[in-house]
C-alpha cells in the first residue's frame, strides 16, 4: 500500500502465486538436492531469496510483487528438505541418526523463535522507514550466504543422474504423485495446508485493522502464532 501501491486483494495474488510456485517446485528441487551438493543448494537459495527480496526493495507495482515473490518461493523450495537433509546426512555420518527427531525439531523450532522476533522487529522499525526490514531481512540472507559457505558437508553417497535432468524430474514427480499414492496424499495435504495456513496468517491484518489496532503491533501479534509454532516443532519429538 505505502510502497507499491498494493491494496489487500494485490496482495494476497502475490501471496498465492508465492504459495503455488514452492508446491509446483518441491519435487523437482528435491531431485536437485540429491543430485547437487546439498550446501551448494543451500547457497543457491540464499542468492535466490536475496534477488526476490531486492525486487521488493525497488518493485512499485503489482507485477513487481507478483515477481519478488515467485523469486523467494523458488528460494524456500529449494531450502525446504534441503537443510533437514543435511542434518540427517551430517547425524548419520556420525553414527547418531538416532537424535533426528529431537534436533530436527529443534532446528525449526529456532527457525520459528526467529521469525517471531523478527516480526516485533519488522513492526516497529516499518513506520520509521518502509524499507528498512526488507534491508535488514536482505542482511540476514547475505550472513547466511556466508554462514553456510563454511558448513561442511558429510560424505554421502549422491545417485547419479541417468536420464536428462527433466526427464528425471518427471519421473521423479510421477513415481511421488502417481505410483506411491500414500506419499502423493502426504505431498497435497502438506501443500494445501501450508497454502491455507499462509493465506489465514495474512487475513488477521484487515482484522486487526477493523479493531483499530496500530500497524506496528501487528508483528507483535504475529509474533505470538510463530513463537507457539516454535513451542510445538521444538517439543513435537515427544
Amino acid at each position: 500500500r505505502d510502497q507499491m501501491g498494493l491494496d489487500f486483494q494485490d496482495f494476497l495474488i502475490g501471496e498465492a502465486c508465492f504459495a503455488a510456485t514452492v508446491v509446483v517446485l518441491e519435487v523437482p528441487t528435491g531431485w536437485i538436492s540429491d543430485v547437487w551438493q546439498r550446501k551448494h543448494v543451500l547457497l543457491l537459495a540464499a542468492f535466490v531469496d536475496m534477488l526476490g527480496y531486492g525486487c521488493l526493495l525497488i518493485g512499485d507495482s503489482l507485477a513487481w510483487a507478483v515477481a519478488a515473490q515467485m523469486i523467494i518461493g523458488v528460494a524456500i523450495s529449494l531450502i525446504s528438505g534441503t537443510n533437514t537433509a543435511m542434518l540427517y546426512d551430517t547425524l548419520l555420518s556420525g553414527g547418531k541418526e538416532r537424535g533426528f527427531r529431537a534436533l530436527e525439531g529443534k532446528r525449526s523450532g529456532l527457525g520459528f523463535y526467529s521469525v517471531s522476533g523478527a516480526s516485533i522487529l519488522g513492526g516497529f522499525l516499518y513506520p520509521a522507514y518502509h524499507q528498512l526490514p526488507v534491508l535488514l531481512s536482505i542482511l540476514s540472507l547475505l550472513a547466511a550466504l556466508m554462514f553456510v559457505a563454511f558448513m561442511q558437508e558429510p560424505t554421502r553417497h549422491k545417485r547419479i543422474p541417468e536420464k536428462h535432468p527433466l526427464a528425471d524430474m518427471i519421473e521423479t514427480a510421477r513415481y511421488a504423485l502417481h505410483g506411491h499414492a500414500e506419499i502423493g496424499m502426504i505431498i497435497i495435504f502438506a501443500a494445501t495446508l501450508f497454502c491455507s495456513t499462509k493465506l489465514i496468517m495474512w487475513s488477521q491484518q484487515p482484522y486487526y485493522m477493523t479493531l483499530g489496532i496500530k500497524e506496528q503491533y501487528f508483528g507483535l501479534l504475529m509474533a505470538a502464532g510463530f513463537f507457539l509454532a516454535g513451542m510445538s516443532s521444538h517439543l513435537g519429538h515427544t
